[in-house]
């Protein structure tokens, strides 16, 4: 199934996030709210993320040029190596994928990001 036809629709979105969520529970995560020592600008004060020992995980979906400045619906994934740098929401980079490819491969990408994060945290 391709999700081509399905980008910027809010029930896709949706969809995602919840394989991707069931992914990284069965990769040993567990869903947890990460409150911030401070307010983010757009004022949030916490978000959903989901740890594996110290690690966090932070799932984001956006829209930005890629490469050749065309503009691009991408799931982001990001990590912070402690609950303290999660709550700082200082997160760095994992993997950007764009969501125009099927899903099976987003998945497949996404669990091998969160495979190789794991190994190099040594969880």
């Amino acid at each position: 199934m391709s999700s081509a036809k399905h980008v910027n629709s809010l029930e896709f979105i949706e969809f995602i996030r919840t394989r991707v969520a069931d992914m990284l529970c069965n990769a040993g995560f567990k869903e947890t709210t990460v409150y911030f020592t401070y307010i983010l600008p757009d004022g949030t004060g916490s978000e959903i993320a989901y740890q594996n020992g110290e690690l966090h995980c932070l799932i984001t979906f956006l829209t930005c040029n890629n490469d050749l400045g065309i503009l691009k619906d991408w799931v982001l994934i990001e990590y912070a190596e402690s609950l303290h740098d999660a709550q700082l929401h200082m997160y760095v980079d994992g993997c950007m994928i764009p969501l125009d490819v099927d899903i099976a491969t987003i998945i497949a990408e996404l669990k091998h990001e969160v495979k190789e994060a794991i190994k190099r945290s040594s969880i």
